[in-house]
């Protein structure tokens, strides 16, 4: 008896340390690597093609003789080469972001819009630097292929004070239509730094406190009035992963709303403002100056840092999957961010220490972040499929799923952890 406890002990501590070791090796396969840009000017925006991992875009601009000169960087193979493109002939300045609802038809923003339909061999004026009165647009996002909004600042017709503005589009960015979102006459900040639309008319437009005040406004009726919400942080970037839950990115960390904008709470203090933040399928990041960068794998749930190659100020981030994201910023940072294990399995191995309660039930846990069906299969060694379970409709966040073993004899087995493509392969001992 005592043997066969003493055998056990033996067993588990040994499991424990083995998933504690591939836990490290799973950790250092994530990694951020800075790729080789022509120059080391400062890059503002990012955008690269979920059909096409590999291909993207960057844009910036550079003083020279006291205009603000646009550029732009592509790359077609994830970076290994990235070159300059002679994007703007035209009366156009500025660049600071840039979004594609396509392969082919993109948008660059700054002061002015331009609009590529060629993949960005060439490049048309959309809306005449005129236009914005000398201001600039930072930032741009589409909900779909053809509804698309920017924001920045501009002088009013009298050239006398700033307002805060938007633009809107229907037609892939064919055309834009202007609207006003705050004004300093009003007392109202309206250095804009960006915008999401949640849908259904609902759009937030975030500020620099340069006045004291509100730095968020929200419309819900597509961005043609807007109401100030209580919120008074520098905004450099929002995002929203359902109608009521979002983030904002600023000067004092990252802030968090569950209930529509309505009220915030600090999510992530930090001692940098971050610039950044983009989550997609429940996985992302936030970052900003000093380099700093944050991971989340729950949908912003909990955030962990994330080792970074620079101290430079990191402007925009590109999540493509749990797999792969890029990041720019100033003095040419051009990032990748990859990891070879998947964060399907990550998670799985962190979560499953404990996994076998005293009923012989295999318990497993894991932060869901993909809205598909899950599929465990148990195997023996032999690789026969013992046992199948398999569930659909599963929200974000953290998941539980029980699997009952008494009719298992000892042994080794194996769990194949299966969601859309991602496969995770994992083994465990069965001491009863």
């Amino acid at each position: 008896m005592k043997s066969n406890l003493l055998n056990m002990i033996v067993m588990k501590r040994l499991l424990i340390i083995l998933l504690i070791s591939f836990s490290a090796s799973a950790l250092n396969a994530q990694t951020w690597i800075q790729l080789q840009t022509p120059n080391t000017r400062n890059l503002y925006g990012c955008w690269f093609d979920p059909a096409q991992p590999d291909t993207g875009m960057a844009v910036g601009w550079f003083i020279q003789n006291f205009d603000r000169l646009p550029f732009g960087f592509y790359t077609n193979d994830g970076g290994a080469t990235i070159t300059s493109g002679s994007l703007f002939q035209t009366y156009f300045y500025a660049s600071s972001d840039v979004w594609f609802t396509n392969s082919y038809n993109g948008i660059v923003v700054g002061n002015g819009i331009i609009q590529t339909t060629n993949g960005g061999s060439t490049w048309n004026l959309v809306v005449d630097a005129t236009a914005t009165q000398a201001g600039i647009l930072e930032n741009v996002m589409f909900t779909n292929s053809t509804n698309g909004y920017a924001v920045g600042q501009r002088y009013d017709f009298s050239y006398t004070s700033f307002e805060g503005m938007l633009y809107k589009t229907t037609n892939a960015g064919g055309s834009w239509t202007d609207y006003t979102v705050s004004q300093e006459v009003s007392n109202e900040n309206t250095l804009l730094h960006t915008v999401f639309c949640t849908g259904n008319g609902v759009v937030y437009a975030g500020a620099e406190n340069t006045l004291g005040g509100s730095t968020l406004f929200k419309s819900t009726d597509d961005g043609i009035t807007w109401s100030p919400i209580s919120f008074t942080q520098s905004i450099w970037s929002l995002y929203f992963v359902s109608m009521d839950t979002g983030f904002a990115a600023t000067a004092n960390g990252l802030y968090q709303t569950t209930n529509a904008g309505l009220t915030w709470n600090q999510a992530l203090p930090t001692t940098s403002a971050l610039h950044t933040i983009q989550i997609k399928n429940g996985f992302g990041f936030t970052a900003g100056e000093n380099g700093i960068i944050y991971m989340t794998n729950d949908n912003g749930k909990t955030w962990v840092a994330s080792a970074s190659p620079v101290t430079a100020t990191i402007s925009d981030v590109s999540v493509i999957s749990p797999n792969l994201a890029y990041a720019v910023g100033a003095a040419g940072t051009f990032l990748k961010y990859t990891n070879t294990v998947g964060v399907n399995e990550l998670n799985l191995l962190n979560d499953l220490v404990n996994w076998i309660d005293d009923n012989h039930q295999l318990n497993l846990k894991w932060n869901n972040n993909l809205q598909s069906s899950t599929t465990i299969e148990i195997l023996n060694t032999s690789g026969s499929v013992l046992k199948k379970v398999s569930k659909s409709g599963l929200g974000y966040g953290q998941q539980n799923i029980q699997i009952d073993l008494t009719s298992f004899p000892n042994g080794v087995y194996l769990i194949n952890f299966i969601q859309e493509k991602l496969v995770t392969n994992k083994k465990f001992v069965l001491i009863k």
